[in-house]
Order: C-alpha cells, then structure tokens, then sequence
C-alpha cells in the first residue's frame, strides 16, 4: 500500500519506540501510584517517583552508548536509527512534565 524508504521506515521506528514507551510508563505510573495510596498527594509524589525511575531505564535501553563499524548504506541506515532513538527519548520528558503539572487539585469546603 505505502512504498516507504528504508531509511526513513528505520528512523520512524526508532521514533516510535521510545514514544511510545514514555506514553506506557506515564500509564503504568499513574496506576502504580493509585497502588501506593489514595490521597491525591501522595498519587501525585507517586507518579513523579516512578515517571524519574522510568525516564532513567528507557535512556538507558533506547540510547546504547556502542559504535556501528560498517560503511556506506549500512553506517547511514545506523545513523538514522541513532537520531531516531535520540529524538524519540526527547519525548519521554514531555510524558514527565505532564506528570509534574498534573498535580492534584485542592478542594475548598464552604461550610454555608
């Protein structure tokens, strides 16, 4: 159906995979969080424990400090796989900074 470029099917994959990991950690987060206690506080320290836990394992898998020693075709398709992941764990961060501003909301009680 679509004829995509190798290269640029590589690239988009190794995009894809930490995005999408970032998007499951905050939903495992937010679950796990749920697990530890039911104060809204404590929900919110929660996710933030397990989004800085989870934002140091995927850099860890998705950006393998090793060299490729190919050449030509193979070096490039590498290269883009490297930016790709690169870029792609930029956007765990996003998934962190939406756990730091989704903080819980105060309840005012108007005895009236």
């Amino acid at each position: 159906m679509f004829n995509i470029d190798p290269f640029m099917k590589t690239g988009l994959i190794a995009f894809f995979i930490p995005t999408v990991l970032g998007c499951l950690a905050y939903l495992v987060a937010s679950l796990l969080a749920r697990f530890i206690s039911s104060k809204p506080r404590h929900i919110y320290i929660g996710r933030l424990v397990c989004m800085a836990v989870f934002l140091v394992l995927i850099t860890i898998y998705c950006n393998p400090d090793w060299v490729f020693s190919g050449s030509g075709d193979r070096r490039l398709l590498f290269d883009v796989k490297r930016e790709g992941r690169e870029y792609g764990t930029l956007t765990v961060n996003v998934w962190v900074i939406i756990a730091l501003f989704n903080r819980p909301k105060s309840k005012h009680v108007n005895a009236a």
